[in-house]
């Protein structure tokens, strides 16, 4: 084996090494950094589904005609956890499904399409109840099948959430880049067993 020969083998191996050693730190970083935002898309879907539970039980108890609106008005205004509304934490969701995690738009989707529902069943209740019709016990039951299904949109979009959560946790989001240090690897052997003969 020639110097030359083995100063190209050293040198190569150096380079292959930092270049892997770079793939490896820069993967970790993604990963880390993506489970970061899945784990804050959880909190801030778990936060507007509670806020929004608690608007909408609300009405159940208008429908049964033990409130005004105007007493629910005053529930409502005092459920929110941090007097601002459930907003927020639908908006920084939306971004977070847009931007990192679009696989989970369906499910995202559909919980805000089984909100919208229950939305459009309080419109006409307020409507009629403004017509003088204030039995609200004709409007129970389809809001409790409206709100059951917006509840189990929202365990969709919770499971999704995890089972991504799961796989950014498990050692397979490394493996593209010890499958590359591998072959790497494999190659400097071939040099160096080349060389030596």
């Amino acid at each position: 084996m020639s110097i030359f020969t083995a100063i190209i083998t050293i040198g190569a191996s150096g380079v292959l090494a930092t270049i892997v050693a770079f793939r490896l730190n820069a993967t970790k970083e993604h990963v880390i950094f993506m489970r970061q935002k899945i784990e804050s898309l959880y909190m801030n879907v778990e936060k507007y589904e509670r806020s929004m539970n608690g608007y909408f039980v609300s009405y159940y108890i208008l429908f049964k005609n033990e409130i005004s609106y105007n007493e629910l008005y005053d529930i409502q205004k005092n459920s929110f956890e941090d007097g601002k509304g459930p907003g927020e934490a639908l908006e920084k969701s939306k971004m977070l499904v847009s931007v990192y995690f679009p696989s989970l738009k369906p499910n995202f989707h559909k919980y805000l399409e089984h909100r919208k529902k229950l939305n459009s069943i309080i419109v006409k209740h307020k409507r009629a109840y403004e017509c003088g019709e204030t039995d609200g016990t004709p409007w129970l039951e389809p809001f409790d099948r409206a709100f059951t299904s917006m509840d189990l949109a929202a365990e969709a979009l919770k499971q999704g959430i995890l089972e991504e959560a799961i796989h950014l946790a498990s050692t397979d989001n490394f493996l593209p880049s010890l499958k590359e240090l591998k072959k790497s690897l494999g190659t400097l052997n071939h040099l160096f067993q080349r060389n030596r003969d």
